[in-house]
């Protein structure tokens, strides 16, 4: 129910005075994943257990000031076992992956932050992903949100490619709309976006491979490349 807040300051690769827990801030059961919004100065903790997002406000909560630590300023209902979130700073938009339910959260972080907590309350847009992501990527410029799915019994082979552009903190009107996909290697449970060449890698954890997708031709406006099988790279195993 807890997560640990260390100053980075104080601990670091030149000084190690500081290497202990500074303050620990009150959250749901079970928090897996954090995300930070630069722009409000706000963390996102996904919380497995209790399928909800708890949201910090870093002002108040950070190393050097901890009054705000005692409890969360919102908390966001999710799809249950939320495992993988990614931010897309453009369109302040929080893309949640719940595993056991098979969907995708769609969290706007305009409404939902550290200072504003009025969207908090409020159901989130949902993207249905029943291949069952566990991670997610974003291209900022595209708008395109790469989803890898393993899936609950660890053995998926597929990323979905999701627009976006018309599923968002403010926009829902695609969320409905079964996402594009991509046949990758066996178990993807990472996957990576580079933006500057628009390319989306992913591992896959079965088979000791990298599936290399070329976003150009697989992203929210041109799908047309997404049949096709991806250059591999083999790698070590796991």
């Amino acid at each position: 129910h807890t997560v640990e807040i260390i100053s980075t300051r104080a601990c670091n690769a030149h000084l190690s005075s500081g290497c202990r827990v500074v303050a620990r801030a009150a959250v749901g059961s079970a928090p897996l994943v954090a995300v930070a919004d630069q722009r409000t100065g706000t963390v996102y903790i996904l919380n497995s257990d209790s399928d909800t997002v708890s949201v910090l406000n870093g002002a108040r909560c950070n190393a050097t000031v901890t009054s705000g630590c005692g409890r969360p300023v919102g908390t966001v209902k999710v799809g249950k076992f939320p495992e993988a979130a990614v931010l897309n700073p453009v369109t302040r938009t929080l893309y949640v992956a719940n595993l056991n339910s098979g969907t995708i959260s769609v969290v706007n972080v305009a409404t939902c932050n550290g200072q504003v907590t009025r969207g908090c309350a409020a159901p989130p847009a949902t993207i249905t992903d029943k291949a069952g992501a566990q991670w997610l990527d974003v291209n900022t410029v595209t708008g395109t949100i790469y989803a890898a799915n393993p899936g609950k019994s660890g053995n998926g082979d597929t990323v979905s490619v999701i627009d976006g552009n018309t599923c968002n903190g403010i926009d829902h009107s695609g969320c409905g709309r079964t996402p594009a996909t991509v046949t990758v290697g066996s178990g993807p449970f990472g996957v990576a976006v580079d933006q500057t060449t628009n390319t989306v890698y992913t591992a896959n954890n079965n088979d000791g491979t990298v599936s290399v997708i070329n976003g150009a031709a697989c992203d929210a406006q041109v799908t047309s490349g997404c049949a096709r099988p991806p250059v591999t790279v083999t790698t070590g195993a796991g």
